[in-house]
């Protein structure tokens, strides 16, 4: 049974945009597992699924639907344990743990203001009114007013980038020689941002931008991201 990836997609079924559905495209291209991408808009996953999950991510892997992106990431740890590790032991998969609330809590918020308006502009209209009326809902304003404060958002969103930063001012990835979980967590926010929307959340930074590129070509998926003009 062919292994499939249930994605979030925008009006172009090749933007895929989902930080959660990235973490699990990432990790199963280091891990080198083939897998069959199931784009699916917002409106559609109800229709779409035929697992029975009204959300993405969903990975249905021999037979077997797993759901959430860190259970999707552990399941394929001990289901292809010959494959790249993506934790690097008990230790290492409880740590990413604490790295994925870090990023979840702290990074997705911020990146979701600067790109907010740009994410709606990729979907199709009927995706549109129900994106407009959640995140309208969730943010207390319009999605044109959370976005116009960008600018001054990304400079404090320098404050949460400092540690990652400075460990990758000493190694190649946040894992050391190789990604690991919390590579691919990080580094899905950022494809998150660069599918949806031409605005730069790390702001040129040089370190941030080739540590990005890097994850990238060791997963196999720098052709995937298809970035927004």
């Amino acid at each position: 049974m062919a292994r499939l990836l249930y994605e979030l997609c925008g009006a172009d079924p090749d933007c895929l945009f989902s930080p959660y559905t990235w973490r699990v495209r990432l990790a199963l291209g280091l891990k080198g597992l083939d897998f069959e991408s199931r784009p699916t808009p917002f409106t559609e996953i109800a229709a779409g699924l035929d697992t029975g999950h009204a959300k993405v991510t969903v990975l249905v892997d021999d037979g077997l639907t797993v759901t959430e992106s860190f259970d999707i990431c552990t399941h394929l740890e001990d289901a292809h344990p010959d494959t790249p590790t993506l934790f690097g032991g008990v230790g290492g998969r409880e740590n990413a743990a604490l790295i994925d609330n870090l990023i979840i809590t702290g990074l997705y918020p911020t990146i979701s203001r600067m790109i907010v308006k740009d994410i709606h502009d990729q979907l199709a209209p009927a995706d549109q009114a129900y994106f407009r009326e959640t995140r309208e809902a969730r943010f207390g304003a319009s999605l044109e007013d959370v976005q116009r404060g960008r600018d001054k958002e990304r400079e404090r969103f320098q404050t949460f980038l400092k540690p990652y930063r400075r460990r990758l001012d000493d190694t190649a990835f946040l894992g050391g020689g190789a990604p690991l979980f919390a590579d691919l967590a990080l580094a899905a926010s950022f494809c998150w941002a660069i599918a949806t929307s031409p605005y730069d959340t790390l702001d040129g930074d040089k370190v941030m931008h080739g540590w990005l590129d890097r994850v990238l070509d060791a997963c196999g998926q720098t052709a995937a991201l298809k970035r927004a003009t």
